[in-house]
């Protein structure tokens, strides 16, 4: 199990090696809880990807149906550009 675990998490076998049963216990709990704790910090940062990229998709769908409504109101020039200024300034207040 030792030799698994070692081959599994790439840590490769080295100069060093656990020379009995229990050190090769203590290296595969070390294995195990090593691998749980690197899992779950890139499952932390994926979630705060996934968050940063849902926040920027949703200002710019909203954006994307301001700029379709104002052309559907023909809107133009500085006003346009206002509006969808301060828009997005409440959006990114907001969300």
């Amino acid at each position: 199990a030792y030799f698994v675990l070692t081959t599994m998490t790439t840590v490769a076998y080295g100069d060093y090696a656990p020379k009995n049963i229990h050190e090769r216990w203590f290296c595969m709990r070390l294995l195990v809880q090593t691998m749980v704790i690197f899992s779950t910090f890139l499952a932390v940062f994926n979630s705060v990807l996934v968050d940063l990229y849902s926040e920027s998709s949703y200002s710019r769908q909203q954006l994307i149906k301001l700029i379709k409504y104002l052309r559907w109101r023909r809107v133009l020039g500085p006003l346009r550009h206002n509006i969808m200024r301060h828009m997005q300034h409440i959006w990114e207040e907001n969300y």
